[in-house]
């Protein structure tokens, strides 16, 4: 059928037209916020944009206020060049605190105070996350928004702990101050509101894929700006014995996380070499639609998607983002991110998708109890489908995404470790990725920094993702004739979503969708 796909605004606070976004490169230097740049005179630095400033005190008194500071502090953190001066952000919240409070019957006491707890929220979170790693800081933006709500949760260093207590009496002093003034929320509710986006002319049918799936493979096909690679006759999952990619070139050790940063050298041996590209037609693409063929996506570590809400919620894979190198492409969970918010799955219940999501790491993912994730759900090796199309699997490092599971032909239910061929418990202790019937889709470093790809998972080579596999098979393997599993999978975590009306909303568009045709995904 033919998908118009309307979205409602989410976070109608990006209602009012935006200034140009910046690149993180200009804000960052060596991807660190420059403390001197904070300390430097207000005349060389800017305070918080005008329209900034407006949204933020018409979210003032809504229920999730805090959702909406959180997200443009990130905003401004990320993209406003220069960074904003905590001199001029105290002189301009008490100008607008005048003003946005005026004929409420507000005391100037009130307004002095709610123009005070205002100004140190921001200022407290600016000087928080000065001099710090572009993905620490996307990283500490996703536990705050999460899991910051638990004071001691154990992820959290001293620093951190200190900075979110802080946050948190700030906002409970600007709520008791707030609510007496009776004011009314000025966000739009996102249901109120609809916006035509760009049609997108493409034929799909995904009344039997789970949503997540869906997402997944729609991200894949708008990152090769064809379905072709969605069609395994013409283009099989990916074989193991995929020779590498050539112009792609490691550059260096990302510093965070076990992951190295890669740059393309040679574009036109990346087209020759890369598994999709090779087998894709070099046609101009359609007007205004990118080129992957002058710059192709491929695996690069701490790159992630470019989440906005203005002027419609989209996901944009084909603006350099994140801490990687200047290479497009996004990192596992990136990949993740993409496709949960092109789904309109929600991590976290009555939780809106938004920019805090692209700071989602694997470690989260692996504990989504302690993350604060309730719209994921732990499967366990008892469960009578211990894996389904649509699961999440963490290990170490690396994140990817159920794409289908192979049914048993006697039973016609779903076989992903080939249990049904198991006869006796003594078979338990020998499965291995080769008995398997499941396939992943993911963005991975393998084949030399492929990035987004299918494969049987049997052609995955990531040491974790492979041993806990084994032995949560093994412990499926047992449940099957009623022994106790002989260890935990520690290694892996494989969740669910619930899928729930508060874990979802409307799909966002992805960037570069309209151009793509007649998707059979």
């Amino acid at each position: 059928m033919l998908i118009r796909i309307l979205f409602l605004m989410q976070w109608s606070l990006f209602l009012l037209s935006c200034s140009p976004v910046m690149s993180t490169d200009v804000l960052y230097s060596s991807n660190n916020l420059q403390t001197s740049q904070l300390d430097s005179s207000p005349k060389d630095f800017a305070g918080l944009q005008d329209h900034t400033l407006r949204r933020l005190f018409d979210s003032v008194s809504c229920e999730d206020f805090k959702g909406h500071i959180w997200s443009h502090i990130h905003t401004t953190l990320f993209d406003q060049s220069p960074p904003p001066s905590p001199n001029l952000v105290q002189k301009q919240v008490k100008s607008y605190a005048q003003n946005y409070l005026l004929n409420t019957g507000a005391s100037p006491n009130t307004v002095r105070t709610f123009a005070r707890y205002f100004s140190e929220i921001y200022t407290l979170a600016l000087t928080f996350f000065a001099d710090k790693p572009i993905d620490i800081i996307q990283q500490e933006l996703a536990m705050i928004e999460f899991i910051g709500e638990n004071e001691s949760n154990p992820y959290e260093d001293a620093e951190l702990k200190a900075f979110i207590k802080k946050m948190n009496t700030l906002f409970r002093n600007l709520k008791e101050l707030i609510t007496p003034l009776k004011l009314e929320c000025h966000v739009i509710a996102p249901e109120s509101i609809t916006v035509q986006i760009p049609e997108a002319p493409v034929v799909v049918d995904n009344s039997e894929l789970h949503p997540l799936v869906y997402g997944a493979r729609k991200v894949m096909a708008t990152a090769y700006q064809s379905c072709q690679v969605l069609d395994v006759n013409v283009m099989p999952l990916v074989p193991d014995h995929t020779p590498d990619i050539e112009g792609i070139t490691e550059t260096s050790w990302h510093g965070i996380g076990d992951g190295i940063r890669r740059d393309i050298s040679s574009v036109e041996h990346v087209n020759a070499t890369h598994y999709y590209l090779r087998r894709l037609q070099q046609t101009s693409p359609y007007q205004g639609c990118p080129n992957i063929f002058q710059t192709p996506l491929i695996f690069d570590f701490g790159g992630k998607p470019y989440l906005t809400s203005d002027p419609y919620p989209q996901v944009n894979l084909f603006k350099n983002y994140g801490s990687g190198t200047s290479a497009l492409g996004v990192d596992c969970s990136g990949f993740a991110v993409a496709a949960l918010a092109s789904s309109g799955l929600r991590i976290k219940r009555n939780h809106p998708i938004g920019k805090n999501m692209v700071g989602l790491s694997s470690w989260m993912l692996k504990d989504p109890e302690g993350s604060g994730l309730n719209c994921l759900q732990r499967v366990h090796s008892t469960n009578r489908y211990p894996l389904l199309p649509g699961d999440i699997i963490s290990a170490k490092g690396h994140v990817v995404i159920i794409d289908r599971v192979y049914t048993d032909p006697a039973s016609q239910l779903p076989d992903p470790f080939g249990l049904s061929k198991v006869r006796s418990a003594g078979e338990c202790r020998s499965m291995s990725l080769g008995k398997f019937q499941f396939s992943i889709i993911q963005s991975t470093s393998e084949f030399n920094g492929m990035g987004i790809n299918r494969i049987h998972i049997k052609a995955t080579a990531h040491p974790e993702l492979t041993s806990g596999l084994i032995q949560y098979a093994t412990n499926a393997c047992y449940e099957k004739f009623r022994i106790s599993a002989s260890k935990p999978a520690h290694e892996i975590t494989i969740s669910r979503h619930t899928q729930d009306a508060q874990c979802m909303e409307n799909e966002w568009y992805l960037t570069g969708q309209e151009c793509i045709r007649d998707c059979s995904l």
